[in-house]
């Protein structure tokens, strides 16, 4: 048997119907249904001539194969050689001649909706899936035996007709034998039987002709009895052979209608099994496609609060930036207040009377100062609140997207488990086909050529794509490193924004030396201008750490810019492979128009086939008409004999009569030579027609081997779209599980040790000792900051948590308590919010 074509229509997918023909076993399209497919299988015996003649192929007018040439593609028995065949599921391949681009787009298609387009691409093919399958179940029912049976059928009707000739022909050889052998007889009695009178008349004239004659009349007589003897004997043997034909094609025609019912009947039965499981499938596929957008639903709102939060964690930064500009301003206000100070103080010197009023008036503008830092603590206290209450939320917002993701991992569990039944399914059809092809011994040989092709085909195939999916992982491991790289990125500024906690610590301390150095302005005027000198390189350092701080923040802008810049361009290519696909989806819909051109084709061609039938009919008509004269001749030759009966009187004129009628009878014998040949001419017509029906069912063959290629096309795309949605998914729950990451730390603030008053020099342990506990009761008597937190510095918390102390920023506190030798006295630390 050959290999089993199908030619897919536009419409649901109708079953292909079965024609049995001396080639094998070919799909033609079913139009009208089964009763009217069946009439292809009728009894030769009922007609005359039988309808096997038109069970052949038909042409079409342009041959696949040159254009298939055309494209440097191999052609062989009308069969595209290509690799890429699959004979497990004969899935279809495409032809490369109908690649045309597809029109400029002005809108792009979203990611839905392609995801919409591939799954109804998914849903077709799994439908020509099916089909393949049953069809391949009806091949198998058709045997070898059947396929024998049929050929034999077909030999039998040929030698049937030939037969039929060969009788007619004896037939009419007889008849002219027999009329020979009754005018031999009629002549002999008329000469027995005549009267006496006309024998004593004629006796002179009758001794003279018997003379002649009698020897020609008695062999001319036995030579006639001779040959009708072998005639008879001939006809006999022609009619045993004519009623063992007639039976043998009466046995046949029975084991063909039992035949053509149990394909029918299996037929009927393939065909509702095949809705009843196409119905099922498209209504689980169409399940799983709606949890599958509810799952896309899900991750794009995830990516959209995803967004919302860096953009809050931007304007927290802002926040922070507008807060230490405001720091900066307070310093440098204190910084004039202290110039003030100084003036005043060397006033002082000059009257010591100006002095007592110039320490009030301090006293006076230290307590006001004092109430401002209140004040600020007390923000800060207000600040740190709203940072816990921030991070509770974002702690909360975490334990709902794990409760998010745990759900759509069970979803994806479950839909996973669903495409492993449909695979298990389509595993166990394709068993069924490798069992059914197992039964094809005659053409192992070819099947074999193909698995090598195929396994050639498939290494390409398995090379492309591990290069295809090299690609992505590189792609991947890119996106992972500019993932750690603003992680990375993110912790600097986290460390940055300590570092502002440390230098608002440090601000605290200065105010606070400047409040001690206020108090011990009575003491020492050089204690006072050591304490200015301190404050102005502290006020110099908090400048620097700002600038710094500025352009910390200056190189992050820029570096998530060319990040972004990145991430652009991986849409970009992710577009790219979108428009891959709509392409692909354009030269499938030009597939499918050719599929219509081709069925329209094939309607032309049976329409053709039908009037060749028609005009073998009339020719069949033609012949008995044919047949109808010469039984008018055979009656007109009886009363042609009639005539000579009556005709006694004159032998020589009845003679003359018989030769005349002879060679009318003669020129009847050529004309019935001439419509024998013109029926021979409408026959060889009739197989011409054939022959032609016989080649365009060939293209028709290769035209399905080309629609098989577009389809393994089809798949390749359906892959690529796979490896692409696997990534895009990966990529996504990288990024979640980044982000939940960064949220769940939690740093514990230690702010830097202060410094004590530094007008007190090294040396002395009494005078350290004396200033520290002046200086620890006069920060116990300022409250303790509260933590407080406002609503944007929760989304700053949630996107990065609060690092550890640089060790720079100890390193310079450290030199700097060496330099001024005074003691370090450690902070309370700040419990780390859970």
């Amino acid at each position: 048997m050959t290999d089993d074509k199908y030619s897919p229509t536009n419409e649901e997918f109708g079953v292909d119907d079965i024609v049995v023909n001396s080639n094998g076993v070919n799909y033609n399209k079913r139009s009208e249904g089964l009763s009217e497919d069946s009439n292809e299988f009728k009894d030769p015996s009922a007609d005359g001539a039988g309808d096997y003649d038109s069970i052949h192929n038909i042409k079409l007018p342009f041959n696949p194969s040159s254009l298939l040439a055309e494209n440097g593609s191999e052609v062989s028995n009308g069969r595209k050689q290509n690799d890429a065949t699959d004979l497990r599921s004969n899935r279809p391949k495409r032809n490369t001649r109908w690649n045309v681009a597809p029109p400029p787009r002005n809108t792009q298609m979203t990611l839905k909706e392609q995801e919409r387009v591939i799954d109804e691409i998914k849903k077709e093919n799994f439908d020509l899936k099916m089909k393949i399958y049953f069809l391949e179940e009806r091949l198998s029912k058709l045997g070898p035996d059947e396929v024998e049976r049929a050929s034999k059928e077909i030999r039998s009707d040929e030698m049937e007709r030939a037969l039929k000739a060969q009788i007619a022909s004896l037939k009419s050889q007889l008849s002219e034998r027999n009329d020979e052998v009754e005018e031999a007889y009629a002549e002999l009695e008329r000469m027995r039987g005549r009267p006496a009178s006309v024998a004593s008349s004629r006796e002179s004239s009758s001794r003279l002709l018997n003379g002649e004659f009698s020897n020609q009349y008695e062999e001319n007589l036995g030579q006639l009895r001779d040959k009708v003897a072998e005639l008879t004997l001939q006809l006999r043997e022609k009619i045993m052979m004519v009623d063992q034909l007639s039976l043998e094609l009466e046995d046949l025609s029975i084991a063909h209608e039992n035949a053509m019912h149990e394909v029918e009947e299996d037929w009927d039965r393939a065909e509702s099994q095949m809705r009843n499981e196409n119905v099922i499938l498209r209504e689980e596929i169409e399940q799983l496609q709606q949890e599958y957008d509810q799952i896309l639903q899900e991750l794009d709102i995830m990516h959209q609060s995803r967004q919302e939060d860096e953009a809050r964690h931007q304007e927290g930064v802002e926040d922070i930036r507008v807060q230490l500009e405001e720091k900066s301003r307070e310093i440098s206000e204190l910084q004039l207040s202290l110039e003030k100070a100084k003036r005043q103080t060397d006033t002082k010197t000059k009257e010591n009377q100006d002095l007592t009023e110039n320490s009030k008036k301090l006293k006076l503008q230290i307590t006001g100062l004092e109430k401002t830092l209140y004040e600020k603590e007390e923000e800060i206290q207000e600040l740190q609140s709203q940072l816990q209450s921030s991070v509770k939320e974002a702690e909360t917002e975490d334990k709902l997207r794990e409760e998010m993701i745990s759900g759509l991992k069970e979803k994806l569990s479950q839909s996973k488990t669903k495409v492993a039944e449909l695979t298990a399914t389509q595993a166990s059809s394709s068993k069924e086909i490798a069992y059914l092809k197992q039964e094809v011994e005659n053409y192992s040989a070819r099947i074999l050529e193909l698995e090598k092709a195929n396994e050639i085909e498939l290494e390409k195939s398995t090379a492309a794509k591990s290069r295809e999916s090299h690609v992505i992982s590189e792609k991947l491991k890119e996106k992972e490193l500019h993932d750690k790289e603003l992680e990375r990125l993110r912790k600097e500024k986290k460390e940055l924004e300590k570092t502002i906690d440390d230098l608002n610590e440090q601000l605290l301390a200065a105010q606070r030396r400047i409040a001690e150095l206020e108090m011990a302005i009575q003491e020492r005027d050089g204690d006072l201008q050591y304490v200015r000198q301190q404050l102005t390189n502290q006020t110099n350092r908090a400048k620097e750490s700002a600038e710094r701080y500025g352009k910390e923040q200056e190189r992050l802008r820029t570096e998530l810019d060319t990040h972004r810049q990145d991430l652009e361009s991986l849409r970009s290519q992710v577009e790219s492979l979108n428009d891959e696909v709509e392409n692909k989806k354009n030269i499938i819909l030009e597939h499918e128009s050719e599929i219509k051109h081709l069925n329209a084709q094939r309607a032309k061609l049976n329409d053709k086939l039908a009037n060749t039938e028609n005009t073998r009919t009339k020719a069949e008509e033609t012949y008995r008409n044919m047949q109808e004269g010469l039984r008018d001749k055979d009656s007109a030759i009886d009363e042609l004999k009639t005539r000579i009966t009556q005709l006694e009187d004159n032998l020589t004129q009845e003679k003359k009569h018989s030769t005349e009628m002879r060679t009318q009878l003669e020129e009847k014998n050529k004309n019935t030579d001439y419509e024998r040949e013109r029926v021979k001419n409408l026959e060889e017509q009739v197989a011409t027609f054939m022959d032609e029906h016989k080649r365009l069912l060939e293209q028709i063959e290769r035209r399905d081997a080309t629609i098989t290629k577009a389809l393994n096309g089809l798949q390749m795309i359906n892959q690529r779209k796979e490896l692409m949605e696997n990534a895009l998914l990966r990529q996504m729950t990288e990024e979640i599980q980044s982000n939940l990451s960064s949220v769940g730390k939690r740093i514990a603030y230690q702010p830097p040790p202060y410094i004590n008053p530094p007008w007190k020099p090294p040396g002395n342990a009494s005078t350290l000792r004396k200033t520290s506990i002046k200086g620890h009761t006069k920060s116990s008597s300022i409250p303790k900051p509260t933590p407080a937190k406002s609503k944007k510095s929760t989304n700053s918390e949630i996107a990065s948590p609060t690092p550890t102390v640089p060790t720079r920023l100890t390193s310079s506190a450290s030199s700097d308590s060496s330099r001024t030798g005074s003691r370090l006295i450690p902070p309370k630390p700040i419990r780390e919010s859970k």
